[in-house]
């Protein structure tokens, strides 16, 4: 399986995961592009083993999980051109 690590993009990318926004930064998502719907979420990632939590994010996805235009820096490119970014 293909797997490969793309480093300091500067371009709009179509990403297939929901895109993390780290400590409520700046990320530039193409909203016109392919008029979907997106929407914002603050999420648990990390928890303890009684379910305290460790660590949350935000996340910016589209709501019928379409593809999202948006410059990221850093993604992982799969087989089949899909692109994800892990949170």
């Amino acid at each position: 399986m293909k797997c490969e690590k793309v480093d300091d993009n500067n371009d709009f990318v179509r990403i297939d995961s929901v895109i993390p926004i780290p400590n409520s930064s700046h990320v530039e998502i193409d909203f016109d592009r392919d008029g979907g719907e997106y929407f914002s979420e603050t999420i648990p990632i990390e928890m303890e083993d009684d379910r305290t939590l460790r660590e949350y994010s935000t996340v910016s996805f589209e709501r019928n999980c379409a593809t999202i235009s948006a410059k990221v820096g850093r993604f992982w490119e799969l087989e089949g051109d899909e692109r994800i970014i892990f949170l």
